[in-house]
């Protein structure tokens, strides 16, 4: 029954996720790309960018002994934000500061350890 709970949790992060996005771009300073969201190839992981105000996470999933990696790539810079924490519900969340108009990457991944190789790999390209 625990791992019923945990899914509604990430489900809930990703929504406030897109509802803060659809409520900032009815402003006129709101940033031009959509809300982006990618699942790992597997669905153990996820990663979001909300190029609104550049918030980026990696979310858990599955308690398999991989850790979630959410990868933006942007200009000549690549962040790595880490969720090493299982599947508990919780995502970990890293607040960025990219000019409008900047293409990115978003790219989510599962790895074994902070430095294991990247597996089960899945990308979406939009705009800050």
């Amino acid at each position: 029954m625990r791992t019923l709970l945990k899914r509604p949790a990430s489900v809930a992060v990703t929504a406030l996720f897109v509802a803060a996005g659809f409520a900032l771009a009815a402003t006129p300073a709101a940033a031009d790309g959509p809300h982006l969201s990618v699942y790992t190839t597997n669905e153990g992981g996820m990663a979001n960018f909300n190029p609104d105000d550049e918030l980026t996470n990696a979310c858990d999933h599955k308690t398999d002994g991989l850790r979630a990696v959410a990868i933006l790539t942007y200009n000549s810079t690549t962040v790595e934000i880490h969720d090493a924490t299982g599947d508990d519900g919780v995502c970990v969340l890293k607040d960025l500061d990219i000019a409008e108009g900047t293409k990115v990457t978003l790219t989510a991944c599962l790895r074994d350890g902070a430095d294991g190789a990247n597996r089960y790999c899945r990308s979406k390209s939009g705009t800050a």
